[in-house]
């Protein structure tokens, strides 16, 4: 007898549905670790029971490695190298303000503005002060050194000359200008009148001296006991 495939009218059961199922296409659906039997009922025939073994799978063990830590450079000490002034060598008139700027570099190249700590000094307050915030004041005619200190460093010094206002300098030109020009006058007069005696002009005339009947008058310039002097009476 040649045995026939049976596709249809088959019944399919399992005595562990929790291990394993069964559909009615035959498809075996593993539920979890353990046995199960299968078997196929056809009209009154029953199949020998055919075993399904379950295994649990095995757990895949996820290892998570542990989170790296950033790698944290520690920064390089920088120094206070340098303190620069601006604007450097300056003028300024008399009442005029002037605000100093000074910015620090340090060893790493590195530079950044200054604006408070910062120690001002001018080598003379009469000419010109400078306060706290930069702030320079001229105050007179003259020449100063400015320097500022911060962080144990000094800058370089710069140069601020005070000057005059304009208006104030023409003025003392024009003064010294007509001072000049009365004494040139003043010198230039009494020069002329030097040239005058000189030359005898201006003096009194010589016919002054002596009478109109042309008699000899005495000239006052004679000195007594001169000959045509006037004699002196004594009395004895």
């Amino acid at each position: 007898m040649v045995p026939k495939s049976i596709n249809e009218g088959v019944q399919w059961l399992s005595n562990e549905p929790r291990v394993a199922t069964i559909d009615d296409q035959g498809r075996v659906t593993a539920r979890q670790a353990g046995e199960a039997k299968i078997t196929a009922r056809y009209r009154d025939m029953v199949s020998p029971a055919w075993t399904v073994a379950v295994r649990a799978e095995k757990p895949v063990l996820t290892v998570t490695a542990p989170a790296e830590k950033p790698v944290t450079k520690t920064p390089v000490a920088t120094k206070l190298v340098a303190l620069t002034v601006s604007p450097g060598n300056h003028e300024i008139k008399i009442q005029e303000r002037l605000l100093l700027r000074v910015k620090a570099r340090y060893s790493d190249g590195n530079e950044r503005g200054l604006s408070s700590g910062v120690e001002w000094r001018s080598s003379d307050s009469s000419v010109a002060t400078v306060d706290a915030r930069g702030e320079l004041r001229a105050l007179r005619v003259g020449k100063i050194a400015v320097v500022a200190r911060w962080g144990g460093i000094e800058s370089l010094a710069v140069d601020i000359i005070v000057k005059e206002p304009a208006s104030k300098a023409a003025a003392r030109h024009t003064r010294r200008r007509a001072v000049s020009s009365a004494a040139n006058e003043t010198a230039s007069a009494k020069c002329q009148r030097c040239v005058l005696h000189q030359s005898g002009e201006g003096l009194p005339s010589t016919r002054k001296l002596h009478g109109r009947t042309g008699g000899a008058r005495e000239s006052p310039h004679r000195q007594p006991g001169q000959p045509g002097g006037r004699r002196r009476d004594r009395s004895d």
